[in-house]
């Protein structure tokens, strides 16, 4: 998983028997881009999720459900779906103009 912004770049390996991971599949390599001011909103739920199921459909629908579980025994579930950003070659692929 890698990242990639104007301060910089981060790349997470995750090993094939990872605890964080309960399942992976992919079809392919994609490469989406969403804008970080999305992304940010979820970091304050994500620091409090107990587990995190993330998905991208084939057109860069991110989605990212998080379990948040605390004194009550009430387990809740936040879901946040993200669009990707719309890049100029998609837009010629589509036939679109910007």
């Amino acid at each position: 998983m890698t990242s990639k912004g104007q301060n910089g770049t981060c790349e997470i390996q995750f090993p094939s028997s990872c605890e964080a991971i309960d399942e992976f599949s992919s079809r392919e390599d994609k490469s989406t881009t969403y804008r970080f001011t999305l992304i940010q909103s979820v970091f304050k739920a994500l620091g409090l999720s107990e587990k995190v199921c993330l998905r991208v459909n084939e057109v860069g629908m991110l989605s990212l459900q998080l379990m948040i579980r605390d004194d009550s025994p009430i387990t809740t579930f936040v879901e946040f779906l993200i669009c990707a950003d719309i890049v100029e070659d998609d837009l010629s692929l589509t036939g679109q103009q910007g």
